[in-house]
């Protein structure tokens, strides 16, 4: 018995006209960019090294810990609060009012044993999202040698406590003998935190056993 198709002429034109325009979108679809993906991986790369080595925490722990110093540094006691050894210290920021919101820029510049190091830290602003989110952002460069040798994309962190910047992409990087200093003195600074509570807690503890005789 002979078998006839079920589809009518409008079918038949129907499908053919939907295979033509999918050859023709396959047709003017871009080839590839090698350099884009040349380039998507080189970030990549430099994202995981960032990330398994531990600079991107390290510049995370520092620029909380400098990041007022513009103020902080005009006071008489500043040195008590600076948890690395630095030498000479020049901090300044510079505030920008926009319409919709406020951006900043502060700039820390020091010695750390005989090299001259700098921060630069740009605080874009906030914005509300249509989700009722608040967000923020900014960058961090880490400059030695007059160049930045570590860009840090940056969103800031909320809780009820605080409010801490967290990296979340990289900008540049140029590997030198740098990177161990910035892990230095990410390490001198958790240290001089630790210390710094240890005290207190000890302090607090003396005063508190002060007039026990037991």
């Amino acid at each position: 018995m002979a078998m006839f198709s079920s589809q009518t002429p409008a079918d038949k034109l129907a499908t053919a006209l939907s295979e033509y325009q999918a050859d023709f979108e396959k047709k003017l679809r871009s080839q590839p960019n090698p350099d884009a993906e040349e380039a998507r991986q080189r970030i990549s790369r430099a994202e995981q090294l960032v990330r398994q080595s531990g600079l991107g925490k390290a510049l995370e722990t520092l620029l909380e810990h400098t990041k007022y110093w513009p103020s902080w540094s005009k006071r008489d006691d500043f040195r008590k609060w600076v948890g690395f050894p630095v030498g000479e210290v020049l901090a300044k920021e510079q505030r920008d009012e926009k319409q919709y919101r406020t951006t900043s820029t502060t700039v820390v510049c020091f010695l750390y044993g005989a090299e001259q190091y700098a921060i630069v830290f740009t605080d874009n602003g906030g914005m509300s999202l249509p989700d009722g989110e608040y967000y923020r952002s900014g960058t961090v460069d880490f400059v030695a040698g007059r160049e930045t040798v570590l860009g840090l994309n940056l969103t800031q962190e909320s809780n009820e406590y605080t409010s801490d910047w967290r990296y979340c992409g990289v900008y540049a990087l140029k590997m030198g003998v740098w990177s161990k200093a910035l892990l230095e003195m990410a390490s001198h600074i958790r240290a001089h935190s630790r210390d710094t509570s240890i005290r207190h807690n000890d302090e607090r503890t003396i005063a508190q056993a002060k007039n026990i005789s037991v």
